[in-house]
C-alpha cells in the first residue's frame, strides 16, 4: 500500500485492523492510528470494498468511538487529507473532521457502527 507510505514517516503507525474491538473493522483491510495533541486516536482503515475508507476517532484513554466512511477511488488523496487533518480531529468534536472532510471528498457519511455489533436492536 505504498499510497500510505507517507503515513508512516509522519508519525502513525500500520496495527493490523482486527486490533479495533469494533465489529464494523472486519471490513477493514488494515489500520494507520495517529495519537494526536488532544489525546484522540485517529484511525484510518483501508477496507476490503474498493475506494471505501473507514475513519476512526476514539480517546487514547477509550470511551465511544465515532467513525466515518469516505468513498474516493484515490486512495493517496484520502490518506494526504488524513495527514493534513490529524490535529484538527478531536473525538469532542467530530463533526469539525467531517465538515472538513466534506471539502475534500463528495461521499462522506457518519456510520452508526453499532449496527454492525451482534448485540444491537
Amino acid at each position: 500500500m505504498s499510497e500510505f507510505n507517507h503515513l508512516t514517516t509522519n508519525g502513525w503507525k500500520e496495527v493490523p485492523a482486527a486490533n479495533n474491538k469494533e465489529a464494523i473493522c472486519k471490513k477493514a483491510s488494515t489500520c494507520f492510528e495517529f495519537t494526536n495533541s488532544k489525546s484522540t486516536v485517529v484511525s484510518l482503515m483501508p477496507c476490503t470494498e474498493p475506494d471505501s475508507y473507514l475513519i476512526k476517532l476514539i480517546h487514547s484513554r477509550g470511551g465511544s468511538p465515532n467513525f466515518f466512511e469516505v468513498k474516493t477511488p484515490n486512495a493517496e488523496s484520502i490518506a494526504i487529507a488524513m495527514e493534513k487533518l490529524k490535529e484538527e480531529a478531536d473525538v469532542n468534536n467530530y463533526f469539525g473532521l467531517y465538515f472538513s472532510l466534506q471539502k475534500d471528498f463528495e461521499d462522506v457519511s457518519i456510520t452508526a457502527w453499532e449496527q454492525w455489533e451482534s448485540n444491537y436492536r
